[in-house]
């Protein structure tokens, strides 16, 4: 899937940007402030344009439920990945745990109606934080 980015800005004061899937280097964007809460590390990628549709909620409310409840907003797709992995230097020292501990490793991508990314999150957490639940009845 081919994805198209516009401005993008990071969102919240706690928020860290860094590069996934090469979205952010392709557009042109640097800069890291990371955020680190109880058991998880968050980086997380807000264009522009829906940024400025409620900067004042984006700043201190979850970006999500935000998204969603913007009037003007279409979301298209909303994407989510988990993958168990391990935590490597930087992570292990963001989370407190050891070098190479499980975690699980999230990426949301939510598009626009046009296909443009408009919020793309890689949130970080610890493997005792983590806990699935599937009902595998048909």
């Amino acid at each position: 899937m081919v994805y198209s980015v516009r401005a993008v800005i990071p969102v919240c004061l706690a928020a860290f940007l860094a590069l996934w899937l090469g979205v952010a280097q392709a557009a042109g964007l640097s800069g890291k402030v990371i955020r680190v809460s109880d058991g998880d590390s968050i980086s997380i990628y807000l264009d522009e344009t829906v940024f400025r549709m409620a900067p004042a909620r984006f700043r201190k409310e979850t970006a999500i439920p935000v998204l969603l409840e913007l009037p003007k907003m279409k979301i298209r797709h909303a994407r989510q990945t988990v993958t168990i992995g391990t935590a490597d230097i930087e992570i292990s020292e963001h989370l407190g745990v050891a070098l190479h501990s499980p975690v699980a490793l999230v990426r949301r991508v939510f598009t626009a109606a046009d296909g443009t990314v408009v919020y793309l999150a890689e949130v970080t957490y610890r493997g005792d934080y983590i806990h699935f639940e599937m009902d595998l009845r048909t």
